[in-house]
């Protein structure tokens, strides 16, 4: 039986030449199936000037995670899926 090899990819997520500290973005691929989760930061959650970065992605505490509707869509989060 072929083993099923598993990819996990973490990355932060910065907004601007300052590099403001926006989220982390978490890949995962397991065989076929593959997802990606993201959570903003604590800082910008706090911050006045703090906005959603995607209309798919709520300003709230925690994880929120996205697969692909289809075999066609991005498993990324819309506004991260335009700058892959």
């Amino acid at each position: 039986m072929k083993s099923v090899t598993s990819v996990r990819q973490q990355v932060q997520v910065c907004l601007g030449k300052a590099g403001i500290a926006v989220g982390t973005l978490i890949y995962v691929k397991q065989g076929r199936r593959e997802n990606t989760t993201f959570a903003y930061e604590q800082g910008w959650l706090g911050n006045q000037e703090g906005f959603n970065v995607s209309a798919d992605l709520s300003l709230i505490s925690g994880y929120q995670p996205r697969r692909a509707p289809s075999a066609h869509d991005s498993v990324f989060h819309f506004a991260i899926a335009d700058t892959t």
